[in-house]
């Protein structure tokens, strides 16, 4: 009895559908008459390109596996007629042994492979032009990206190689520049910023030597700008000479300017104004002398300069203030504002009772727009409590005198006039 069998075996290979040209999965054969023989083999083949394939070379096996050996394995040559992604198949293949059903009469126990070699395709006059087309569109952009990835290189090549000139260049200014070879060193700076305007090593050290060049012998440089830790020194030493000072006298008045200026060999030509006592400016001017250092750049002496005022004022007033046994007061804005001082003053005495008259000396003093407010506060003279009246009462009652001359503390008799 003739069967017409269909067998679907997935290829031992990895098959890409749409990647290669031609693709077989599927083959059909026809049974003999005897039950042990094939009377027809082929195998289906799926065009997988927009051409028509018109001859496929490929390599047949069929292998039994139980056995373990080829039945069939040759190579095959077929014409064939199969449309653009059409599925057809091969003629029928003649086997190398049609009686390979011998042990079930059936394909149990049997695969097949095949391997396709060759596939001759058909293309039209319109599809070959458009291949052409295709192809030259494909060698335009090789050639387009090859041209980009040539410039990109030249342009990583040129900055490569500007980068390293730069980086050289820099460092022979910096060697220059460490050397104080200032003239070398611009130079140098000036080439770097004509290689890269950006760089800004470069661009700062070269306006630096721009400026001493320019300053050191004009105009100079601010001396607190400079030697600002020697400049703020100055200030507080004159501040603490002159507050000093002023404790000689009660009321007095300063207005007095110093100039700072050094010159280009390193000499300080600083100068005081103002100051009348010739002892006060002969101090000023000591201190002046000896703590400011001179200013260098690069190894050099330059110019500088620099000056602020200093005003001060003072004036003492007298005030009393009486501790009783009601305790310490006093009516004057001086003791308002120093209260706690003078109570403390008072209260560590031995005998803290009487008259007290304190001299305030307050000043003010203002160097280079900085002012401070100072007071000094001063025990005049005391009086005791310890008149005539009280001596009156003393006379008439021993005792009772004391009592009034100690505040109501008998026994504390003491303290002068």
């Amino acid at each position: 009895m003739k069967k017409i069998l269909l067998l679907f075996l997935v290829f031992i290979q990895v098959l890409a559908f749409g990647q290669e040209e031609v693709s077989s999965n599927y083959a059909r054969w026809e049974y003999g008459s005897d039950g042990y023989s094939l009377k027809s083999f082929k195998v289906d083949l799926q065009n997988n390109t927009p051409y028509v394939i018109t001859e496929v070379k490929m390599r047949l096996w069929i292998y039994d596996d139980v056995g373990e050996y080829y039945e069939h394995n040759k190579v095959h040559t077929f014409k064939v007629n199969i449309p653009p992604y059409e599925l057809g198949s091969t003629p029928v293949i003649p086997l190398t042994n049609r009686r390979i059903l011998r042990y079930w009469k059936s394909f149990e126990g049997m695969s097949w492979g095949d391997e396709m070699l060759d596939v001759k395709l058909y293309k039209t006059p319109a599809q070959i032009q458009e291949e052409k087309e295709e192809a030259e569109r494909i060698r335009l952009e090789e050639e387009r990206i090859a041209r980009e990835k040539a410039e990109a290189e030249r342009i990583l090549a040129e900055k490569l190689a500007l980068e390293k000139k730069i980086n050289e260049t820099l460092l022979t200014a910096n060697e220059y520049y460490k050397k104080n070879k200032l003239f070398e060193a611009k130079n140098y700076f000036s080439e770097v910023l004509v290689l890269n305007p950006n760089q800004q090593e470069a661009k700062r050290k070269f306006d630096e030597i721009q400026e001493f060049l320019k300053l050191r012998s004009g105009v100079g440089y601010v001396y607190r700008n400079e030697r600002s830790a020697d400049f703020s020194s100055l200030k507080t030493q004159f501040a603490k000479v002159l507050n000093e000072d002023s404790q000689q006298y009660k009321e007095g008045k300063i207005s007095m300017k110093v100039s700072v200026l050094f010159d280009t060999n390193g000499y300080n030509n600083s100068t005081i104004s103002g100051v009348e006592s010739s002892q006060l400016k002969s101090k000023l001017e000591g201190i002046l002398k000896s703590t400011l250092g001179s200013t260098q750049k690069f190894g050099y002496f330059v110019n500088s300069h620099d000056e602020f005022p200093i005003e001060m004022q003072w004036n003492s007033e007298q005030e009393l203030v009486i501790s009783n046994g009601e305790g310490i007061n006093g009516q004057g804005r001086n003791f308002a504002s120093n209260n706690v001082e003078v109570k403390d003053y008072i209260n560590k005495l031995a005998y803290k009772y009487g008259d007290f008259t304190f001299e305030f000396k307050n000043k003010t003093i203002n160097v280079d727009g900085a002012q401070t407010a100072l007071t000094d506060v001063y025990f005049d003279h005391y009086k005791l409590n310890a008149g005539p009246k009280y001596a009156f009462y003393s006379l008439i009652l021993p005792g009772w005198g004391s009592s009034k001359v100690s505040s109501g503390e008998h026994g504390y008799l003491t303290g002068f006039t």
